[in-house]
């Protein structure tokens, strides 16, 4: 049975009627008030990073004045934000901060001695500090990303120097999932292959694959290469390499659209112009597609981001204000005036692209949320009939996706096995939690495994091979028939 007839059915029987779709708009009026949520912070704070949870509110870092660590939850309906809690750590300055594992892991450096480590801080979904590490690299270790591939993995990227012998490293560690430095993975020092200096790495994720990019200055002549990598399970994989006629003075890794999108900007043939590059990264590391161009008026800032489905955002500050466009096309997406830009974000749940600035002369940090596409939760259903009950079943917790861990995908076209049905009606009648008895011998190890057993105890399911009736095949696809059986019995009971 196809998933998409399934949800059709789902819907009007098990749940109710439909809700209409939303459709794309230039600002969601929702959020914050009219399209932007604004709040005030500590003067003199620095803003350096946001990161999207999956309900829809954001958490963004940085730091104060005397590098006092500083970072806020803001609600998902952009009204409140709640400050980082039980994080005390005197002369730190959080620099990056990612979201992965039912955890927020902000990244900074601290001061300690006359050289700076880096510093993880690990915090739960309510915004309490759990723990994290504190880890030296060589006496100036600064880290600028830190990212969670679609294992959970966190990984932080960034550069260092020796006090000492003046060497310079760009580099790669892996976390665990409780922010510590994970000793079975090597530290990583990456370069592009040409002799350069200030080498610095920066790390995000792929359709899941962790890549990093580094970037470092050209010697003896003027310019920049940047070199792409694949970090694997032992170590990474150089990819290509992309050369600069002019040294990078800003950049920006993001990954929050599923795919690794790098920004860097040089300075341009004027004063007042800079010329931008933007390199989207696939999952082996390589790049799969490059955009480049001139800017007029820009200070030296730029940010990457990309849409659900493939558009490269590009942002730049002004002398008096922010803007995001379509790179391809140059047209304008948004901005904001008397402002300094901070970051920009794309929830992967609804195509929501969120753009953080600091307002100024009023030191007021705001959030601006835009309507990315009218794609609804899934990007791959807007052609289908049965795009509005797919929606619908999203909303309501009953569908997650075909894809994880991205899921922006509901491949409507494709069967249903008996595993995802268990899934389906399990999620759609809230059944309670199956007792010890485990019903069927074969799904030992499948992720329906607690849906199966849940649908077994309500008496929805008996088996698949009568009389014995001790397998359910969870692989196997869901008949017509058996589609039947299983929505009398959720509706009438066995």
């Amino acid at each position: 049975m196809k998933r998409s007839s399934l949800i059709l059915v789902l819907t009007v029987v098990l749940v109710g009627g439909l809700a209409p779709a939303a459709f794309a708009a230039d600002v969601d009026a929702t959020w914050g008030t009219s399209g932007v949520a604004t709040f005030a912070i500590p003067a003199g704070t620095t803003v350096t990073d946001t990161a999207l949870l999956p309900d829809g509110r954001m958490v963004a870092v940085g730091f104060g004045t005397s590098f006092t660590p500083w970072g806020g939850i803001v609600a998902a309906d952009g009204l409140s934000i709640t400050p980082l809690s039980g994080f005390v750590s005197p002369d730190t300055r959080l620099r990056s901060v990612a979201v992965g594992n039912g955890q927020i892991y902000a990244v900074g450096d601290v001061g300690i001695g006359l050289g700076l480590s880096t510093v993880v801080a690990v915090f739960d979904s309510s915004g309490s500090y759990v723990g994290g590490d504190t880890f030296v690299i060589n006496e100036f270790t600064v880290p600028t990303s830190v990212a969670v591939d679609g294992s959970g993995r966190p990984f932080v990227a960034g550069t260092g120097r020796g006090d000492d012998d003046g060497g310079e490293t760009a580099w790669v560690v892996r976390l665990d999932t409780v922010g510590m430095m994970d000793g079975a993975f090597p530290t990583l020092f990456l370069g592009p292959p040409d002799a350069h200096t200030n080498p610095v790495a920066y790390v995000g994720a792929s359709s899941g694959q962790a890549v990093a990019v580094v970037t470092g200055d050209d010697v003896p002549a003027p310019g920049a290469t940047l070199g792409f990598h694949r970090i694997t399970e032992s170590g990474s994989v150089f990819m290509a390499d992309f050369s600069s006629a002019r040294t990078i003075v800003a950049a920006d890794i993001d990954s929050s659209s599923g795919t690794a999108v790098f920004g860097s900007l040089t300075p341009g043939a004027s004063l007042t112009a800079a010329n931008y590059l933007f390199n989207e990264i696939s999952s082996t590391g390589a790049t799969a597609a490059t955009s480049a161009g001139v800017w007029i008026d820009v200070a030296g800032a730029i940010e990457a981001g990309r849409l659900r489905k493939g558009e490269v955002l590009g942002a730049g500050e002004g002398d008096v204000n922010t803007f995001v466009q379509l790179v391809a096309t140059g047209d304008p997406f948004g901005g904001r005036s008397d402002s300094e830009l901070i970051d920009v974000a794309t929830s992967m749940f609804d195509g929501s692209v969120y753009v953080t600035s600091l307002d100024v002369p009023a030191e007021e940090l705001a959030i601006s949320k835009y309507v990315g596409d009218d794609s609804g939760r899934f990007i791959d259903d807007d052609a289908s009939v049965h795009e509005v009950p797919i929606e619908r079943l999203e909303a309501l917790g009953i569908t997650r996706g075909c894809n994880p861990p991205v899921n922006d995908r509901y491949c409507p076209t494709a069967n249903v096995s008996r595993g995802q049905m268990a899934a389906f009606l399990n999620r759609a009648l809230t059944l309670p939690a199956a007792t010890t008895t485990d019903f069927f011998v074969d799904d030992n190890g499948s992720v329906f495994e607690a849906d199966i057993n849940a649908i077994a105890q309500a008496g929805i399911t008996l088996g698949c091979n009568p009389p014995t009736n001790d397998r359910y095949c969870p692989g196997d696809n869901v008949t017509r028939g058996q589609m039947a059986s299983f929505i009398v019995r959720a509706v009438d009971g066995p």
